[in-house]
This record gives structure tokens, sequence and C-alpha cells, in this order.
């Protein structure tokens, strides 16, 4: 996994930011999920992962984000993979991922109930679980931050060649839709949390200026940055320029930074870099059309002395600028 992915995977673990992205990209802003209302949810499949057959382990994999959403009405596990890169097996990994889930689940009823009894026999017993048993219900999104559009599979259908085969049987096949969320597509306004700063700096990525431009609009935020969501703009913009200026951008109260001023400092710096090699570079193409005139004008000069065959003359000026300068000046060149 990549360092962005990392660090937004990070970023949405803490339960009051993932309660912010659910309600902003779900509920359009509303507070329909809480922070206290989350719960860590295992997010490592190692032993659902194996090869069952017997052969050699596979190596175990582990979800982005995972929350147990609890309420009076129920329980959901809401979980959310992180892409800066188009994955064209997407739709199976999700799959595969709720899949072991609902398996882990499963697992967990049969060992209960073999400790502890309690079913009936024939179906129940079979089955290894009660008929009133019921799952919890996982919904995956797949948070999609890098450039451009999600230009492959969008579902489980999409993967399959279907060429030839009828409706029929094509109703019969599971699509297993996949949710994918645009990052730099979101409404950053429906957010409350430092999301809001994140998505508003990666709509305007490809243009500094803008960046600056927006960073001014919104003062009133950005001079007041929490370092996590720092970090994180950072890392997702690759700006290192701004990493470097985080603690001289720090607040008296050391809690805060000032993003405005890290964006100014930076800008400042950039005019004075672009004016120094412009200095440099208009020195070094003044010295060049100097002596291209330079040498023109001594090549005028010889062709004159050499019509009036003044020989030693020529040599001369060669070797002489003095001499050049009074033979210029005798000749009007």
């Amino acid at each position: 996994m990549g360092k962005k992915d990392d660090c937004l995977k990070w970023y949405l673990g803490n339960e009051t930011i993932f309660a912010d992205f659910c309600n902003g990209v779900l509920y359009g802003g509303k507070k329909m999920i809480l922070p206290q209302n989350l719960a860590e949810r295992q997010r490592f499949y190692r032993e659902e992962l194996r090869n069952r057959t017997g052969g050699k382990q596979r190596p175990g994999r582990e979800r982005d984000v995972a929350k147990l959403l609890c309420r009076a009405e129920g329980f959901v596990m809401i979980a959310v993979e992180n892409q800066n890169d188009v994955n064209l097996c997407m739709p199976l990994r999700c799959m595969e991922y709720d899949l072991e889930d609902l398996l882990r689940q499963i697992r967990w009823m049969k060992r209960r109930y073999k400790r502890e009894g309690g079913l009936e026999a024939g179906v129940e017993f079979l089955s290894g679980i009660k008929r009133t048993d019921r799952l919890i219900p996982t919904v995956t999104m797949v948070l999609f931050h890098g450039e451009g559009k999600w230009d492959a599979a969008k579902n489980l259908q999409e993967m399959m060649n279907l060429d030839g085969m009828d409706e029929t049987l094509k109703k019969l096949l599971p699509e297993y839709k996949l949710h994918v969320i645009h990052l730099t597509e979101l409404d950053e306004n429906k957010f409350e949390t430092g999301l809001r700063e994140l998505i508003g700096m990666m709509k305007h990525r490809n243009s500094r200026e803008e960046m600056q431009t927006y960073c001014r609009e919104h003062a009133d935020r950005f001079e007041s940055m929490d370092d996590h969501t720092y970090d994180l703009i950072c890392t997702m913009l690759n700006m290192k320029s701004l990493e470097e200026r985080k603690e001289s951008c720090r607040s008296q109260e050391r809690s805060r930074i000032n993003m405005c001023k890290a964006f100014e400092d930076w800008a400042k710096e950039e005019r004075a870099k672009g004016k120094k090699e412009g200095k440099k570079e208009g020195i070094e193409i003044g010295e060049k059309r100097g002596e291209k005139r330079g040498e023109k004008r001594l090549s005028a000069l010889i062709a004159r002395l050499m019509e009036e065959e003044r020989i030693e003359d020529v040599k001369r000026v060669v070797g002489s600028l003095t001499e050049r300068r009074k033979l210029y000046q005798e000749f009007g060149i």
C-alpha cells in the first residue's frame, strides 16, 4: 500500500473523522452516525483466506478501515477501501472481504453452540446455527483519490464474459455492485472535520496558485489546523515543502498550525528562487548574445583590413582589445 493510502487509512480510523465521512457521503451531511456509536472492527483476515485444500497458507489481507455501527435498531459493519490507483479486480476483492467477514460470524456462532449447546436436532444441528440467527450486514465503500476517473469494473458482472448468455441466465448472476466514491467529486461543505479542507485542496491539486487562493478564502479554518489534517494534506498533495514549514507555522499554544502562513512563505521562496534563476539565465543569455555580436563585429573588421591588405593590423587586432577598439572607430564598425 502507498504512503497516501496509509495516511488516509490512519486518518479515517478516527471515529469522529469516520462518522463525518459517512454522514457527508451517505446522508448529505446530516448527523445520522455519531462517533460514540462506532466501534473498531477486526480488519485482518488470515486463517479465512488460507488454501482450504491444505496447501501452503496464503498471506493475510487487511481492510483499510472497518467500523461496527451500534444502534438501538441493530448493527452494521461499514468499511472503506482507499485506492490511489484503479484496481481491475476491486469488485471481487471487496466481495471477498465481505464474504470472509460473514463467514467469520458463522464460525463464531458455531463455536459458541458447540461449547454451550442449544441447537435443535435436524436442520439447526446440521447447519450449526439457529433458525433465528441473523448476520451483521456489511457495507464496503471504495474511496478513490487518484487522478482521473474510475474506469474499471463497478460490479462483478462487468468482470465476466457474458457473450452468448441469454437474459434468463443473466438474471441469475450476482451483480455485487461496487460503491466507488470519488474524493474530488464530494461537496466539501457537507463535512465538518478536516475532511472539508482535504477535499477542497484536492480539487485544486493541479494548480498551486488555486490551492493558495482556496487557502486564503477559507483562512478561518486553515489558520488553525490540527497536526493530523495538516500532515494528511501535505502527503496527499505531495508537498514536502509544506511539511518542512510545519513547526515554523505552529501557533503559540503549540496545538494548531497556520497552513495559510506556510503557503505564503512557500510562495515567497518560490518567487525569490524564480527571480534568482531568471536573473542568472538572463546574464547567461546576455553573455552569449554579446559574444555573438563581438564575433560578428571582429569578422567585419578583419574583412576590411584584408581588403586593404593591412596584414600587420589583422595580427594586432586578434590579440589586442585596445587595437580593435581603435580600428572599430576608424572604420565606423
